[in-house]
């Protein structure tokens, strides 16, 4: 839940944005931690990872 009250999804397409009051498949995502980089990576229930774009965060990744 963002701080406006509204949960991350991606909804509209690929952009991730807190603009939903309600659950569904585009607002469930998986937290994985990487043993090799020791560090986390967000995946989407069709399994693309988030990604830094610009100054966006966007669900296009194929790899962690």
């Amino acid at each position: 839940v963002a701080s406006n009250g509204k949960l991350v999804s991606i909804k509209q397409g690929i952009d991730l944005s807190a603009n939903q009051y309600e659950r569904d498949h585009s607002s469930i995502f998986q937290l994985e931690y990487d043993d090799d980089f020791h560090a986390y990576h967000i995946r989407t229930y069709d399994d693309k990872y988030w990604k830094i774009e610009g100054f966006n965060v966007q669900a296009i990744a194929d790899k962690r």
